[in-house]
């Protein structure tokens, strides 16, 4: 069982664990036998093809410390979000990884557009 955390409120029937805030009386996939599933969500900055990578590294460090201040920090936590900056290097990573995850998803369920 995931145990509270101590930062930032808690929503009532929640519990705060290693993946984030869950629904205390009900159980994540892992409790229910299916392993490796994951899910979860991110959100990024993206400049337009081309922007200067001084630019780039400017509002990169300007997010790390705005996401780093304890008022933002604890009003995303109360969400259920886990802030997190990261570098330009990392996102794009994060983005590659996906793409790729999402595209062999797609491929063996032949997911098609209508």
């Amino acid at each position: 069982m995931d145990e509270q955390a101590s930062n930032g409120p808690q929503h009532p029937r929640t519990r705060r664990g290693s993946g984030g805030l869950k629904l205390a009386d009900v159980a994540t996939l892992a409790e229910t036998g299916i392993a490796n599933a994951e899910s979860g969500s991110w959100i990024a900055l993206l400049a337009p093809a081309g922007t200067r990578g001084a630019v780039i590294d400017k509002i990169s460090a300007d997010v790390k410390e705005v996401l780093a201040g304890a008022e933002l920090h604890q009003a995303l936590m109360a969400q259920g979000a886990t802030p997190r900056g990261t570098t330009p290097a990392e996102l794009h990573k994060t983005i590659d990884s996906d793409r790729e995850r999402y595209a062999r998803v797609i491929q063996a369920r032949k997911v098609k557009l209508d």
